[in-house]
C-alpha cells in the first residue's frame, strides 16, 4: 500500500466519521425519556455506585427482562462520572455507534480484499466503497432509535464487539491460526454480555464462509462448536428471562396463520424501510386481531417474502459462482441477525423495531453498493446515473437521520410522533403522553391523553383511575368521582380506586360514603397502614372516637415508625380526655421529628394538671 492510498484510506474513514457526527449532533441534547429509561437509568439504585452489592445486582439481576450485565456496568460508569446529566449517557451512545463505524469501514475494506483473493472482481474504489459502506450504516435513519435512545446502550455495545469478533474472524480465515478463533470467542462472548441478539454470531460466520468460499467440511463446523454452545446458552437464558418477565406471548394468543404472516410482514417491511425509510415509528403495533378483518398486504405478504429472498438469489446463481455467493452472504447475513426477531416466537408488543436493523442492514449494504460500484466501473452508460443515484440516497439518508434523532428528544416528542402515526391505537403513547403532562403541571393536556386513552383500554380499571385522579389534580372532583365510579365498575375491587374515591368522599365531607370504601378497603389489604389512618380520621370526623383510636393504633402497629399516626392519636385521646395518652404521644410524635407546637403540648399539660387535679378532690 503506498502513502497517497493509504492518506486516502484515513481521510474518507474521517470523512465519514465527520458526517455521522453531524447528523446525530441533536441527540446529544436530548432527555431520558419513562420508555426504559427509568428502569435502567433514573430509577436504577444499583447504578449509583460501584459497590459489591451494586456490582453484583448489575451482574446477575435481568433488567426490563433483559439479563445484560456488561451493559449495565456502563450505566454504572456514566454515573459514576456524570451522575444523571443525560448528555453524557448519549454521547458515550453516539461514541460506541461511531466506533462502529470505524469497524464496519475495516470489515467491508478487509472482505474486499480477501474476495480478490478468491477470484472475485477488484472494486478499482474500494476505500470509497468501504466508506460509503460505513457512512450509510452511520447514518440509515433505521439506526438513529440505537443511538438517540438511551435504553438502547446495548444495541451500539453488543455491535461494537460483534464487530470486532468479525475481523477477528477474517484474521483467522486469512492465517487459520487458532488464536484468531480464541479472540472471535471472546469477543463474542463480550457481545453477549451486552445484549443476547449477539446470539446469531456463528450464522454471520457462515455466511462469510460461503462469500470466501471457503470448502464446506466438517472442520468448518467443529471450529465454530464452542460459539454454537455458548450461542444456545445464552439464547436459552435470554429467552427464559423475557418469558420469566412475561414479554412472550403464549403460543395459543396467535394462529398458526398468524405466526406465519406477521414475521412474513415483518421481513418486507424491514426490506422496504431500508430502500425508503419513511414512517419510521418507535412502535409498530400487532393489527387488530378483534376487529375487522386482517388488511390484504397480511395475506400476501408471505408470498412476497419469499420472492424477495427467491429472486435474488436465483438471478444470481444464474449469473455464476461469485455473484451467486456474494447474494448468498449479503441475504444470509441479513437474515440471520433478523430471524429471532421476526415474532415467530412473539416478544413484546410490536410487531417489528428499527433498532433490529443495526446489524442486519449491513449484509444489505453490501451487496447493493457492490452491484452499485460493479454497474460504475464496468457498464460505462450506468456509471453517472449510479454515482448520482448513491449520492442522491446519501444525501436524504443524512437528512431523515438528522430529522429522526429529534423525535427522540424527549417523552413528549417520543410518544407525539407515536400518536401521529398510529392514532387511537397505541395505548402506550397516550398513557406516556399523559403522564408526562400531569408531571410537567399541563393538567389539560394530561386529561386529554387520558380521555383517549380510556377509549382504547376501556376495560382497565387503571386507566379510569388515573384519569381520576387527574381530575383531582385539577380540583374537579365531581369528574374524579365519575372517573373512579367507572373503574369500579370494571372492577369492584381495584384496591386503589376504592381508596382513591374514599379520599375524594373525605373531601367532600361525605364521611358515611368515605368509611364505606375505607372499610372495603381494609378487607382487601389489612396491612395498609396509611388506609387504617384515613379510615381513623374519617371515625374522628364522624365523632367515633373509640374507632379512630382502634385504627390509629391498628396503624401504629403496622409501622411503628409512622409519626402521622403517634399525633393523631395524640388528637384522638385528647378528645376522648385521655390527657396522658395524649401528652405521650404528643411528645413521642415530636421526638421523633413531627412539627408539633409546643403550644399544643402546654395545653395537654395543662388539662392533664387541672384533670389530676380534679380527680383527687
Amino acid at each position: 500500500m503506498n502513502k497517497d492510498s493509504d492518506k486516502l484510506k484515513w481521510f474518507i474513514l474521517i470523512a465519514v466519521i465527520l458526517a455521522t457526527f453531524i447528523c446525530f449532533i441533536p441527540s446529544l441534547n436530548n432527555k431520558f425519556t419513562t420508555w426504559d429509561d427509568d428502569s435502567y437509568i433514573t430509577q436504577n439504585p444499583y447504578i449509583t455506585s460501584f459497590s459489591t452489592p451494586n456490582i453484583k445486582a448489575l451482574c446477575t439481576k435481568e433488567f426490563v427482562g433483559n439479563w445484560q450485565p456488561l451493559t449495565m456496568l456502563t450505566y454504572a460508569w456514566n454515573y459514576s462520572t456524570s451522575k444523571l446529566n443525560p448528555g453524557a449517557y448519549f454521547f458515550t451512545n453516539l461514541i460506541l455507534h461511531l466506533l462502529n463505524v470505524c469497524l464496519v469501514f475495516l470489515l467491508a475494506l478487509s472482505l474486499l480484499e480477501n474476495m480478490v483473493k478468491k477470484g472475485y472482481s477488484a472494486i478499482k474504489g474500494k476505500y470509497v466503497f468501504a466508506g460509503l459502506c460505513a457512512l450509510w450504516f452511520g447514518i440509515h435513519p433505521m439506526h438513529v432509535e440505537s443511538v438517540a435512545w438511551a435504553s438502547e446502550r446495548k444495541d451500539v455495545l453488543y455491535t461494537f464487539f460483534y464487530l470486532v469478533s468479525l475481523l477477528f474472524y477474517m484474521r483467522y480465515t486469512e492465517e487459520k491460526k487458532p488464536k484468531w478463533m480464541l479472540y472471535v470467542f471472546a469477543s463474542f462472548f463480550l457481545s453477549c454480555l451486552s445484549k443476547p441478539m449477539a446470539v446469531v454470531l456463528p450464522l454471520s460466520l457462515l455466511a462469510i464462509d460461503i462469500l470466501l468460499k471457503r470448502k464446506i467440511e466438517l472442520k468448518l463446523f467443529t471450529e465454530k462448536l464452542p460459539l454454537f454452545i455458548l450461542s444456545l446458552i445464552m439464547g436459552g437464558l435470554a429467552f427464559y428471562e423475557q418469558q420469566h418477565g412475561g414479554a412472550v406471548t403464549s403460543f395459543r394468543a396467535l394462529t398458526i396463520g398468524e405466526r406465519i404472516m406477521f414475521p412474513a410482514y415483518g421481513f418486507i417491511m424491514y426490506c422496504l424501510k431500508f430502500v425508503l425509510p419513511i414512517n419510521l415509528s418507535s412502535y409498530y403495533p400487532y393489527p387488530d386481531l378483534t376487529g375487522p378483518p386482517l388488511p390484504a398486504i397480511f395475506f400476501i405478504a408471505p408470498f412476497i417474502a419469499i420472492a424477495l429472498l427467491a429472486i435474488p438469489i436465483y438471478r444470481a446463481y444464474k449469473k455464476g459462482e461469485s455473484n451467486f455467493r456474494l447474494t448468498v452472504f449479503g441475504v444470509g447475513f441479513y437474515l440471520a441477525n433478523l430471524v429471532f426477531v421476526l415474532q415467530f416466537i412473539s416478544v413484546g408488543k410490536t410487531i417489528m423495531a428499527d433498532r433490529y436493523s443495526y446489524v442486519s442492514y449491513f449484509g444489505l449494504f453490501f451487496i447493493v453498493l457492490y452491484l452499485a460500484f460493479t454497474l460504475i466501473e464496468k457498464r460505462n452508460a450506468f456509471s453517472i446515473p449510479v454515482q448520482f443515484a448513491l449520492l442522491g440516497v446519501t444525501l436524504l439518508f443524512s437528512i431523515a437521520c438528522y430529522s429522526r434523532t429529534k423525535v427522540w428528544h424527549n417523552t413528549e416528542t417520543l410518544w407525539r410522533d407515536v400518536a401521529n402515526k398510529y392514532p387511537l391505537r397505541v395505548g402506550e403513547a397516550y398513557e406516556s403522553l399523559g403522564n408526562y403532562y400531569a408531571t410537567t403541571g399541563n393538567l389539560d393536556s394530561a386529561y386529554t391523553n387520558y380521555k383517549v386513552l380510556s377509549t382504547i383500554y376501556f376495560k382497565d380499571p387503571y386507566v379510569f383511575d388515573r384519569l381520576g385522579n387527574i381530575c383531582l389534580q385539577k380540583q374537579d372532583f365531581e369528574q374524579a368521582l365519575i372517573s373512579f365510579n367507572k373503574s369500579l365498575a370494571i372492577d369492584s375491587n381495584y384496591y386503589f380506586s376504592i381508596v382513591d374515591r374514599a379520599n375524594v368522599y373525605a373531601r367532600l365531607t361525605k364521611f358515611n360514603l368515605a368509611l364505606a370504601d375505607y372499610k372495603h378497603a381494609c378487607r382487601i389489604n389489612p396491612a395498609d397502614e396509611k388506609v387504617s389512618l384515613k379510615k381513623g380520621t374519617t371515625e374522628m370526623n364522624m365523632g367515633d372516637i373509640k374507632a379512630a383510636l382502634i385504627d390509629f393504633n391498628k396503624a401504629l402497629a403496622i409501622d411503628p415508625n409512622n409519626i402521622t399516626c403517634m399525633y393523631v392519636l395524640s388528637i384522638a385521646y385528647k378528645k376522648s380526655m385521655d390527657y396522658t395518652n395524649a401528652l405521650a404521644y404528643a411528645i413521642k410524635a415530636k421526638n421523633a421529628g413531627y412539627n408539633v407546637p409546643d403550644e399544643y403540648i402546654n395545653q395537654l399539660t395543662e388539662a392533664l394538671h387541672a384533670k389530676t387535679k380534679t380527680d383527687q378532690q
